[in-house]
C-alpha cells in the first residue's frame, strides 16, 4: 500500500466527471434525501448561516441544494473535471481547485459540509487529520462542520459480494466492483457501457477510485480534537426507518455534526 499512503495514486475522477450526475441519480435514489437530511442539520443548528464551504463538491449537488438559503456558496474539489461539471450546476457558487487536507482559503465559513463519502477519497488517516484541523480554522467561532462517511462494514460487505453491483441508466449500464486491499484501503473500479445506434454496447469510461475506511472511534477521536461533537447518527435509518440511531463500524452511512471548539 506504499504507492497509495505515499499519495502516488489518484483516483480516475477525470473520466467519470462527465457521467457522475446520471450515474449516481439513478443508482443512488437516497442523494435527495441526503440533501434533505444536510439541509435540516443546518437549518437546525446553524439557522443564521450566510456562508457555507463544500469541500470534496464533486458536481455541486449539495451546493444546489442550499440555493437561495445561504448567501455565500463555496465549492472545493481536487478534480478539475468534476469542478467543471459543478460550475455549469451551480453557477451562483464559488468553485476552487484544491486537496482538501492541504487548503487554505484565507477566510471562514459559517458552514463546512463533506458529504457523499467524499472524506473517504483520502489516502490515509494522515490527511484525514490534517482536514479536521484545516476544517477547524477555516470555521467561524460556533460554526458547524457535518461529514459523512463509508464505514468498515459496509465497504467490507460490497466487497465480499458474489457479483458487480451494476444499475440502468439511460441508455446504458453503469457497474462497480468494490476490491479490499487492506484493512484501510479499498478499490472501486467502475465501467460505464452505452448502447450504440448500431445495437452494439460501448464501453465509454472506465476507471478506479481508491478510497480509505477506519474505526468509527478512530475518527471521532481525531475530529474530538478540534470540535465538540453534536450528533452522529446512521442515516440510512432516518431515511428508511425514521429512527436516530448512533453510528457503528457497521453503519450503512453515518453522519456527523460537530461544532468549533470555543
Amino acid at each position: 500500500m506504499a504507492e497509495i499512503n505515499g499519495g502516488e495514486v489518484r483516483s480516475d475522477y477525470a473520466s467519470l466527471a462527465p457521467h457522475y450526475d446520471p450515474v449516481y441519480d439513478a443508482g443512488y435514489s437516497n442523494r435527495v434525501g441526503e440533501i434533505a437530511i444536510v439541509r435540516g442539520l443546518v437549518g437546525s443548528f446553524k439557522p443564521e448561516a450566510q456562508s457555507l464551504l463544500e469541500l470534496g463538491t464533486g458536481t455541486g449537488a449539495i451546493l444546489k441544494g442550499f440555493e437561495g438559503l445561504v448567501d455565500e456558496l463555496v465549492g472545493l474539489d481536487l478534480s478539475p473535471e468534476m469542478l467543471e461539471q459543478a460550475r455549469k450546476n451551480v453557477p451562483a457558487a464559488e468553485f476552487v481547485e484544491g486537496d482538501m487536507s492541504e487548503f487554505e482559503l484565507d477566510r471562514k465559513f459559517d458552514v463546512i459540509v463533506c458529504l457523499f463519502d467524499s472524506i473517504n477519497h483520502l489516502r490515509n488517516f494522515e490527511e484525514w487529520e490534517n482536514t479536521f484541523r484545516r476544517t477547524q480554522q477555516h470555521l467561524d467561532e460556533s460554526g458547524i462542520f457535518i461529514f459523512d462517511v463509508a464505514t468498515p462494514g459496509l465497504v467490507q460487505g460490497l466487497a465480499e459480494g458474489d457479483k458487480p453491483k451494476s444499475w440502468p441508466i439511460d441508455g446504458g449500464t453503469y457497474s462497480v466492483t468494490i476490491e479490499q486491499m487492506d484493512d484501510n484501503h479499498y478499490v472501486a473500479r467502475f465501467k460505464l457501457a452505452m448502447d450504440q445506434p448500431d445495437g452494439s454496447v460501448a464501453e465509454i469510461a472506465a476507471g478506479s477510485i481508491y478510497e480509505t475506511v477506519y474505526p468509527i472511534e478512530d475518527i471521532k477521536a481525531a475530529a474530538g480534537e478540534h470540535f465538540e461533537l453534536l450528533l452522529d447518527f446512521e442515516a440510512v435509518n432516518i431515511l428508511v426507518d425514521k429512527k436516530l440511531e448512533p453510528a457503528t463500524d457497521n453503519s450503512r452511512h453515518p453522519i456527523f455534526v460537530y461544532e468549533k471548539r470555543q
